[in-house]
């Protein structure tokens, strides 16, 4: 840390040196390139991250899914035993705190990404639940 101190102290020394007027101009037209190049950079990654988290944390097991199809059509035609709707009300509890941890998800990125929340779910071709 105190190398990187020094570093910096001699670099605006350097700066402070420097009478030309058009050679601070152009530095200073370097350093916000390399700023903006370093911001998109950090931003691409939490992007990048975001919708990892969305991919992996924000959806059911393959095996739950599964099974919770198959419940959800036993339900629908009536024919589940009580011990597989408590197991369907599990997964629909479950899936809806996929569901509030996605929203989240979408809202953060949508705020990285400085667009509206429809419009990234349009992006990412994502549609709303039916039911709401």
């Amino acid at each position: 840390m105190e190398v990187a101190n020094q570093i910096r102290h001699d670099i605006v020394k350097l700066l402070f040196d420097l009478s030309d007027v058009e050679s601070l101009l152009s530095i200073k037209q370097q350093l916000q390139i390399a700023l903006s190049i370093k911001q998109e950079k950090q931003q691409s990654q939490l992007e990048l991250a975001l919708l990892q988290q969305l991919n992996t944390e924000c959806v059911l097991s393959e095996k739950d899914w599964e099974r919770f199809q198959i419940l959800i059509s036993k339900r629908d035609n009536n024919s589940i035993k009580n011990s597989e709707k408590k197991e369907l009300d599990a997964l629909i509890k479950a899936e809806e705190i996929l569901r509030v941890k996605r929203v989240q998800l979408l809202g953060a990125l949508s705020e990285v990404k400085q667009v509206p929340l429809l419009q990234l779910m349009q992006q990412l071709d994502l549609q709303p639940p039916a039911n709401g």
